[in-house]
């Protein structure tokens, strides 16, 4: 999909990355025994990581004041946003939430807060808490998109992404471009 939107040749990105995985996947990281989570919705092929009690979620679910990730990136998904963090909710009550980053919600929380547990989650995040229904997720979840401008850096980091860390291959005369995609009425030009 991204490779389609950018222009990128398939040799610039296919055998970029050592191992791509599944869900359920168990994988060794040194002495440490981690489990693949696929977790679509914020990005269609985004994953967590459970370690032991652990769990890396990336971009799926953030601090309980915050909420959620976003789900207007190509191919994301409100929808699967809502099942990924519901199959985050659904492991024991103690296991610790790592988020991807986490945004301080000045003035009532100006600490970073790295982790909270599931119960934590259950009890208090205002997206994905037992009080929030599937059609008030994707309601909330939709509205607040609707309102939010792309991130500066979105086209080349997706561009970057998808080559595993690399820059473009240069051009003929040594340039190495990146593409920005336009949004044109047609009728004004």
């Amino acid at each position: 999909m991204f490779a389609a939107r950018y222009g990128i040749a398939r040799e610039e990105y296919e055998g970029a990355f050592d191992r791509l995985f599944h869900d359920d996947e168990v994988f060794e990281i040194g002495t440490l025994t981690a489990k693949v989570l696929y977790l679509p919705g914020h990005t269609p092929d985004h994953i967590g990581y459970q370690i032991g009690d652990n769990v890396f979620c990336g971009d799926s679910i953030f601090h309980a004041d915050i909420g959620t990730a976003r789900c207007d990136f190509p191919g994301g998904s409100a929808k699967s946003l809502y099942e990924s963090a519901q199959k985050l909710l659904s492991l024991q009550d103690g296991v610790k939430i790592w988020t991807g980053h986490d945004y301080p919600a000045c003035p009532e929380r100006c600490e970073e807060v790295p982790w909270m547990t599931v119960r934590d989650h259950k009890e208090k995040n205002k997206h994905v808490s037992r009080d929030m229904k599937e059609d008030s997720f994707l309601k909330t979840r939709g509205e607040r998109d609707s309102s939010l401008s792309a991130p500066k850096l979105l086209d080349p980091s997706l561009q970057i992404n998808i080559r595993a860390g690399k820059l473009p291959r240069p051009t003929a005369s040594g340039q190495r471009l990146m593409h920005l995609p336009l949004k044109v009425d047609a009728t004004k030009w």
